[in-house]
């Protein structure tokens, strides 16, 4: 009788588990190789391929409009702009959204993308985001923000967000950042950022 229950129970497990695939990788494997090219274009049409990450420092960034950690860590990124005035850098964001609705998000128009920007008192991007998705066809007058699309996060195995790659003139992976603490403790991950950044501006 106990050999039936546990083959029976056996058999439950395998259907509740059909279709259910763990990744087994994670950003942090991506450490010391060079980084997935990007293929899309942001919203000034600057396009993005395998060349992008040559010749800079580059702090590249995976967001997703309705993840609180993503919109707190906005104003740490601005800052990290500001204060690393250099030809040597760049800063660049991925939202997992199309382009109509980064847009959305950018502007004052009357949107949930833009309604949850001045949530948070951003009023200024002072980096490029781009939109993941390859697809424009959006709907910016739905009640929730949904995640788009994942097609080149995926590519970076990232699992969570927010998720930032420093990316050296080689376009090597160097440093990978997950999440972002919402305790009062953005401060010191603004510093080790800026400090793993300024490592790398004496490399070539």
């Amino acid at each position: 009788m106990k050999t039936i229950f546990s083959l029976l129970l056996v058999f439950i497990l395998s259907l509740l588990f059909v279709g259910f695939v763990v990744k087994d990788n994670n950003p942090s494997d991506l450490l010391g190789a060079k980084a997935p090219a990007l293929n899309t274009i942001n919203l000034n049409r600057i396009e993005l391929d395998a060349n992008y990450y040559q010749g800079k420092v580059t702090l590249l960034n995976f967001m997703y409009f309705a993840c609180k950690p993503c919109l707190v860590e906005i104003q740490t990124l601005n800052k990290i702009h500001t204060d690393i005035n250099s030809n040597d850098f760049q800063m660049l964001s991925v939202a997992a959204h199309t382009t109509e609705q980064v847009s959305a998000f950018l502007s004052d128009s009357s949107s949930i993308y833009s309604d949850v920007r001045k949530r948070y008192k951003i009023d200024e991007i002072k980096f490029n985001i781009v939109a993941e998705c390859a697809s424009n066809n959006a709907n910016t007058n739905q009640k929730e923000i949904e995640l788009m699309c994942n097609t080149i996060s995926e590519t970076f195995y990232v699992r969570g967000y927010p998720t930032t790659f420093l990316i050296d003139k080689n376009g090597v992976v160097r440093k990978v950042f997950e999440g972002f603490s919402l305790t009062g403790k953005d401060s010191l991950i603004e510093q080790n950022m800026k400090t793993e950044i300024s490592k790398l501006f004496g490399e070539k």
